[in-house]
């Protein structure tokens, strides 16, 4: 629990962070790094979106990769807040524990939420 009686905040990383370790990008590899140890996830979308783009010889780089993270699924609540306008979550689910600090140098669109 934190100082105010709330549970920490994971990580949560979307493909574009993920992608970016897995070409080599030592900013993706540091952020990744840092947060599995503090229980870092991602979707069960971004697993798809990358399994489904990998070539056979990176298997085993991607199949390491998701070892670390922990997989949520897509709740109905969570597919009705990607549609929302950014900057309207509305309530927050288990499924989605809120916004999470951003890494020195990352853009707005830099894959971690």
């Amino acid at each position: 629990m934190t100082a105010f009686g709330h549970p920490p905040v994971s990580t949560r990383f979307d493909s574009t962070i993920l992608i970016s370790h897995l070409r080599g990008d030592p900013r993706a590899t540091e952020v990744l790094v840092d947060a599995v140890d503090k229980g870092a996830f991602a979707g069960v979308v971004s697993r798809a979106e990358i399994e489904g783009g990998m070539r056979s010889r990176e298997r085993a780089d991607v199949a390491r990769l998701f070892e670390g993270l922990r997989l949520l699924p897509v709740t109905d609540a969570a597919a009705r807040r990607a549609g929302r306008p950014s900057g309207h979550s509305g309530a927050r689910t288990p499924a989605s524990p809120g916004p999470a600090e951003r890494a020195p140098g990352w853009g707005p669109h830099d894959g971690v939420r």
